[in-house]
């Protein structure tokens, strides 16, 4: 493939002569980055000369094409924050900006009218925050996330949410662990899940990444680093755990939650010791979040299974990306998508051996009908901008509207050819 070549290489002024303490052992600036916006990113450094036990953070901007600094924060220039520890992660939403210290303070940066970050406000320690060697901080609207993955054998990692006040202040509103946490000692020493190893907020997702995670039916042990990943959903002002992410497949030190991502309904997670091969080069995983929910289960049909469906991509209008996906089918059958605002449950209708739960007006979607593979799978791509109606001509999904599909397809029977229908799924779009 091609080598992309960068547009610009960042530094600080007169490096040489500008060394911290830490700049040797990976704490030197480009270790933590954030994207503000596409004309605005930042760095932190751990040490400064001006400021060696707290930090800096470099903000740079893109004026007439050409990227400058604009600003360099020292923490030290408040009071407050003297002796809040070093600068160690940091997070941008909506052009502010959250950091998360070493000695566990939060610290939330604000853009003036004249273009330059000043504090807008500090928040302490948590209560009984355990001090780790990493705090990942993910900053999404009014929420902030802080992962905490303690390893001590009474205390499985946590992640602390910060919330946004009417006054401005950012209180941990809510601690959150893992539904199947862990801890305990082994001839080894002290471990635990290490829930918290990584955090990424989107909207009313967050996903958590806890190197030890793994299936609470096997023993904990110090070394099986397996690693799992987590959802955690917004309901109401609770956040919620819906989801674990794990590999079939887990192997010893996988790491699985080392990094992780979401965006829309996919989420992406590093297992750096993973072994590919002969070696621990590491591996990222892609999860695909189950956009719908079962409406009514299909009927067996002559394979002896029901043929099931499941849509895949994302809700999010605006990114127009829908998968139907199905298995169990009969190998090869036709196979015809339909698709319907209404849901009502009709028995064998014209005499099918399934049952369809659409009602109201059917939308045929002719263009994705399909064959099943020799294996009896389905699968299509359905195009969110062109969906046929019979009143409506061709119209595209809006947020907001709740739509169920299900699968029409020929089969077999001992009385000769007959019909049948897949379990139908429902997907609310945003």
């Amino acid at each position: 493939g091609t080598n992309w070549q960068p547009e610009a290489e960042l530094t600080i002024p007169d490096p040489e002569a500008d060394i911290g303490i830490w700049d040797f052992v990976s704490g030197g600036f480009g270790r933590e980055i954030a994207i503000i916006d596409s004309n605005t990113v930042c760095s932190i450094r751990f040490s400064d000369p001006a400021s060696p036990w707290g930090g800096s953070l470099y903000v740079f901007r893109r004026v007439n094409g050409l990227w400058q600094l604009s600003q360099k924060f020292i923490p030290g220039i408040y009071p407050t924050l003297v002796n809040c520890g070093i600068l160690a992660h940091v997070s941008a939403s909506e052009g502010r900006l959250a950091l998360s210290t070493s000695s566990e303070h939060l610290i939330v940066l604000e853009e003036n009218a004249q273009g330059q970050f000043e504090l807008s406000s500090q928040t302490g320690p948590p209560g009984n925050f355990v001090v780790s060697d990493t705090r990942p901080i993910s900053f999404s609207g009014s929420w902030i996330a802080a992962g905490d993955r303690a390893q001590t054998p009474s205390s499985p990692g946590r992640v602390y949410l910060y919330h946004e006040q009417a006054d401005g202040s950012w209180p941990v509103v809510q601690v959150i662990q893992a539904s199947d946490r862990f801890s305990g000692t082994s001839a080894q020493g002290a471990f635990s899940d290490l829930f918290g190893s990584s955090v990424d907020l989107s909207g009313d997702r967050l996903v958590v990444g806890a190197i030890h995670g793994k299936d609470p039916n096997l023993a904990p042990d110090f070394f099986d680093l397996h690693g799992t990943g987590y959802l955690f959903e917004l309901n109401g002002s609770t956040w919620e755990e819906t989801m674990r992410f794990r590999n079939s497949s887990p192997q010893h030190r996988d790491r699985l939650g080392s990094s992780i991502a979401i965006d829309g309904d996919t989420v992406i997670i590093g297992a750096s010791g993973a072994l590919v091969g002969a070696v621990n080069t590491g591996r990222v995983d892609i999860f695909q979040i189950p956009v719908s929910d079962t409406l009514c289960a299909g009927v067996p049909n002559s394979t002896g299974a029901a043929a099931t469906l499941q849509a895949e991509g994302d809700r999010r209008i605006n990114f127009g990306h829908l998968n139907l996906r199905g298995e169990s089918f009969p190998p090869s059958a036709f196979i015809l998508p339909l698709a319907s605002m209404t849901s009502r449950f009709f028995a064998n209708p014209g005499g099918s051996s399934g049952n369809i739960c659409l009602g109201g007006s059917l939308s045929r979607l002719s263009s994705f009908a399909a064959q099943a593979t020799s294996t009896g799978d389905f699968g299509v791509d359905v195009d969110t901008e062109a969906i046929p109606t019979p009143a409506l001509g061709t119209i595209a999904f809006r947020a907001g509207e709740t739509w169920h599909f299900q699968c029409w397809y020929r089969d077999t029977s001992p009385g000769g050819a007959t019909s049948n229908f897949s379990s139908a799924e429902t997907v609310i779009f945003r």
